[in-house]
């Protein structure tokens, strides 16, 4: 990938595994591959091509993004991530029928792990 911004660190094509508790800040996270990203920091980051690939929802738990028009933008969360965002979006209120909707995107095996995961959360 090419940029003209100057970046302060450069992750491409790497596995990181666990960035968990991690701050970046200015960095170009090309294509690579994070395992947990609990409660770490990405600040005016680029993620393109990065794949968020947890087994377990609390590994999603606390991550702090600076959001702009790019910030999502060729992220590749895994079917689990997507799944969890939606699970806690459909948490919020009002909207019923779309929040409806969100859950019923959900794969039933991962529904009944985020049910578990988030019991402490009630309703």
């Amino acid at each position: 990938m090419t940029s003209l911004r100057d970046w302060k660190e450069i992750h491409q094509n790497e596995d990181l595994g666990s960035v968990r508790g991690r701050r970046f800040e200015n960095a170009l996270i090309s294509e690579c591959r994070v395992t947990d990203v609990a409660k770490a920091r990405f600040i005016n980051c680029d993620l393109r091509g990065t794949r968020v690939d947890i087994d377990n929802p609390a590994r999603l738990l606390g991550v702090t993004m600076t959001l702009d028009c790019y910030s999502l933008d060729g992220l590749r969360p895994s079917e689990l991530v997507l799944d969890t965002w939606l699970f806690l979006l459909s948490r919020t209120d009002g909207n019923d029928d779309k929040r409806a909707g969100m859950l019923g995107l959900i794969d039933p095996l991962h529904r009944i792990q985020l049910e578990r995961a988030f019991e402490f959360l009630g309703r």
